[in-house]
């Protein structure tokens, strides 16, 4: 897997390579836009990583670098709805949207569905019958993903009413309800309201979890320094203990949502508390 091969931030797998080379050789999708913020895209996915999740990076991170903000908008709104990237809510106290590529979101699931039937083979061999209904159902519900929602679904979120559709290859409404019920179970959805979910990716958590301990160390970093700033260079080189995110990754992250900012100095960037 993408997590098992690649072993610190920055550092594409032989997975990311072969799928970013689909991506972006692909000639409609090199003449689309040829902008700062595709060059963003291209940058971000080659180097934030984060263990047992596919390549995902932040919004946040593309205002860091391309100023525009209204440019960037437009642009992801436009590959949005060319099927090349789409959004993730994070369910952080800022509600965070991540980013991530179409292709890579399929890989993922793919490989997911295969962790999923193994662990249920294992687990409930005992209870056949269960177990086999449950698997052809969840069999249904990865595909009705991977063949449809996530090509024809740009919104981060769907309706119950639209997700059922997709599911029209399980005959029972009961059943219909179950596989959104295991849907729910392994991750890739997660209830908005009563009528709603949150398309959304098995472990996300792993970077809500981190990405706010992350802003949180760094925030504390910061204030027990003098002044309460620090240079970008020396920033940049402090390990943090509460998150598998690097401090690079986090800068971005935290100056594209104005909780810091960079101010040049003689001696190079500092960065301060807002």
């Amino acid at each position: 897997t993408t997590a098992e091969t690649a072993t610190t931030a920055g550092t594409p797998s032989t997975d990311e390579s072969s799928s970013s080379s689909s991506v972006w050789d692909d000639p409609e999708f090199a003449q689309a836009l040829p902008s700062d913020t595709v060059c963003a895209l291209h940058l971000l996915r080659r180097e934030q990583f984060l263990p047992g999740l596919p390549p995902i990076f932040l919004v946040n991170q593309l205002y860091s670098i391309v100023k525009d903000a209204t440019a960037v908008d437009q642009e992801l709104e436009y590959l949005i709805q060319s099927r090349i990237i789409r959004l993730i809510h994070l369910n952080t106290s800022r509600k965070d949207m991540a980013v991530v590529f179409v292709i890579d979101a399929r890989s993922f699931l793919e490989q997911v569905r295969s962790e999923v039937s193994l662990k249920r083979s294992l687990s409930e061999k005992n209870a056949l019958v269960a177990f086999k209904r449950d698997s052809s159902l969840l069999d249904h519900g990865f595909d009705a993903f991977t063949s449809d929602l996530l090509d024809n679904c740009t919104q981060p979120w769907i309706s119950k009413v639209r997700l059922l559709e997709a599911l029209h290859l399980v005959r029972s409404a009961e059943d219909r309800e179950r596989a959104v019920q295991l849907l729910l179970d392994v991750g890739v959805l997660l209830r908005r309201d009563v009528d709603t979910f949150w398309v959304t990716l098995p472990r996300i958590g792993l970077l809500v979890r981190s990405l706010t301990a992350g802003r949180r160390e760094l925030i504390q970093v910061l204030r027990r320094a003098p002044y309460a700033e620090m240079y970008r260079e020396e920033l940049c080189a402090h390990r943090l203990k509460s998150t598998h995110l690097t401090v690079p990754f986090l800068l971005r992250d935290m100056l594209g949502c104005a909780m810091l900012k960079e101010v040049e100095a003689p001696g190079g960037m500092i960065i301060r508390i807002r």
